[in-house]
């Protein structure tokens, strides 16, 4: 019998969840008479309220598995909704807990017990083919619905669409993805006469005083989306908005050291392209704005 009521498990960073976010609309479509309900994160909550592929959100703060009377809401919660089955995008040790001792009597779909894959995304894919989920985009994502409009914001700050969008952030704890030279870079972009605007999150306060001008902090993630979208071409770090721009099938190039190369990733796809570095810090601020200046000559 077709699920009624589908719970789709999905944390982690905002990149972790835009690589799942093509897998939820592929449920979506097998599922199309499902109400489809997403377990995620606090900070993710006003993006996916948003989402056309989920009809609502239980959010998950992840509390100590101790404290009970955070358990009782949360299976409380879980009661309430009537889940039939349970999709793990997850697949955590938290998650492992949730299946075994939270919800021991819910059909679950997870790689527990499979051979662990070369990577997260990797992974999701193997799990949703075996269970003859059919992949589209899960290859293929399409998040213009998180494309927020920001043509207030831009006449306010004097600035055009079709600039250079830098990425210099990440999230602090994957401070091995920065290259250091994005200040460097930024300067040699400006004085060839290019519009750049650098955008930094609320992880990349201490990156604001690297640039003179055009530091743009976008309040949501909608709006985060919006200033990617306006932009002719996009160059990041291994990160969250990095994956944005490339599901926005925006032209540029995402940096990778050799901790979590490009190719393990679903960035790399359609106009976007990496620059793989075996030293980040070895990897010259001339040679990247060599490298962007070819690819520039190819924009449309």
């Amino acid at each position: 019998m077709m699920p009624k009521n589908i719970l789709i498990i999905k944390h982690g960073a905002f990149g972790d969840m835009l690589q799942a976010d093509g897998s939820i609309q592929d449920i979506k479509a097998h599922f199309k008479n499902s109400k489809i309900i997403l377990l995620t994160t606090p900070t993710l909550e006003i993006l996916y309220k948003k989402s056309p592929f989920v009809d609502s959100i239980i959010i998950d703060k992840r509390s100590s598995l101790f404290n009970i009377k955070t358990i009782f809401k949360f299976l409380t919660k879980i009661k309430n909704n009537k889940i039939d089955l349970v999709i793990d995008l997850q697949n955590s040790t938290r998650t492992r807990i949730y299946k075994f001792f939270l919800m021991p009597n819910i059909s679950w779909i997870s790689t527990f017990g499979d051979k662990k894959s070369v990577s997260g995304y990797l992974g999701q894919v193997e799990m949703l083919k075996k269970e003859n989920i059919y992949l589209n985009k899960t290859y293929n994502p399409c998040v213009n619905w998180m494309v927020g409009n920001i043509d207030k914001q831009l006449k306010k700050l004097k600035i055009k669409k079709g600039y250079i969008a830098l990425i210099p952030g990440s999230s602090e704890k994957n401070n091995f993805k920065r290259w250091p030279y994005y200040n460097k870079l930024y300067s040699l972009l400006k004085n060839s006469g290019f519009n750049v605007v650098v955008l930094i999150g609320p992880e990349d306060k201490k990156l604001k005083n690297d640039f003179n001008e055009y530091v743009i902090e976008p309040q949501t993630l909608l709006e985060l989306a919006g200033y990617i979208d306006a932009a002719s071409f996009v160059f990041g770090n291994d990160s969250g908005p990095t994956f944005l721009a490339s599901y926005l099938n925006k032209f540029g190039r995402g940096i990778f050291g050799p901790q979590n190369p490009g190719r393990l990733t679903n960035m790399i796809r359609g106009n976007f392209k990496a620059i793989e570095a075996e030293n980040m810090k070895f990897m010259k601020p001339e040679d990247v704005f060599q490298i962007i200046k070819k690819d520039l000559k190819y924009l449309p």
